[in-house]
């Protein structure tokens, strides 16, 4: 599928989302996670392109995301233990006012 798009002229962009498609319809077993990787390794090479996996790119976001809420986290007890009003640390950090109120209460 890889080696066909890249032929077909489709851009890694293009490419991308075929793949998620399919990857979204088509459920392998784990089992077939370490061929695939090979092949879509192989035809990358032979084409110069690069294409990571759904799977590895739902990870990266994964920690991502949990890094950005850890550190939104961290600055509203900052802003809480400098008395900051629980309004405007929703506002700074993107945290709901329940989730503030909650880190407020566990710190005292």
């Amino acid at each position: 599928m890889i080696r066909q798009c890249y032929k077909h002229g489709f851009n890694r962009d293009d490419t991308h989302i075929i793949l998620n498609f399919f990857d979204w319809v088509i459920r392998l077993p784990e089992a077939f996670k370490g061929r695939i990787k090979s092949v879509i390794k192989k035809v990358e090479e032979e084409f110069k392109m690069e294409y990571v996996p759904i799977w590895e790119r739902d990870a990266e976001k994964r920690g991502e995301k949990r890094g950005m809420e850890k550190k939104a986290k961290e600055t509203a007890k900052n802003l809480l233990m400098m008395r900051i009003d629980i309004d405007k640390i929703s506002k700074a950090t993107g945290l709901k006012k329940e989730e503030i109120e909650k880190l407020a209460s566990k710190s005292h």
